[in-house]
């Protein structure tokens, strides 16, 4: 038992290194207990078109869940948590952090959390998928944001933002 333990908390110290970079300085635990956690699907779904898609149960548990307890901190566990599930489920975390990184969500100073990722295809092509959502603060206007990335030329294949009605 000891030994799986061991072997978990390493693929997680290995996974915060190489989404934060190397270097002693950047890898680090966790500061927020993450309550509700973004989804990852891996599927050979072969989108012909980027309207409507929207996963609705992570934007929906994500909002409630850190609803008025935003953090930075938050935000950045949320990344790490997100490549984890990434490493765990065998794919290409190098290439998982390069789509991540072309969406430019990463570098954003935004209030905003990363809620669902899919590795899938889209006209053919090999695509990441990624869906942020924002607006967490009392009578800030909420919404998601959708952007599909090519795989192999890390091109914008479609961003979609939308705007919902505060409740």
């Amino acid at each position: 038992m000891k030994q799986k333990y061991a072997l978990c908390m390493l693929a997680i110290i290995i996974s915060t290194a190489l989404f934060c970079g190397c270097g002693k300085d950047n890898a680090t635990e966790p500061n927020v207990v993450i309550t509700a956690a973004p989804v990852l699907n891996i599927t050979n779904t072969d989108y012909q078109s980027t309207d409507n898609f929207v996963d609705t149960t992570s934007f929906i548990n994500l909002r409630n869940a850190y609803k008025n307890r935003y953090t930075d901190e938050l935000k950045k566990d949320i990344f790490n948590h997100m490549l984890t599930q990434v490493a765990q489920s065998g794919q290409d975390t190098s290439c998982y952090k390069k789509c991540l990184n072309a969406t430019k969500l990463p570098f954003s100073t935004g209030k905003f959390l990363l809620s669902y990722a899919e590795k899938a295809k889209y006209k053919g092509r090999n695509v990441w998928i990624f869906q942020s959502i924002y607006g967490f603060d009392p009578g800030e206007p909420y919404g998601y944001e959708i952007i599909f990335i090519d795989a192999v030329s890390l091109e914008t294949i479609s961003s979609l933002g939308i705007i919902c009605i505060d409740d």
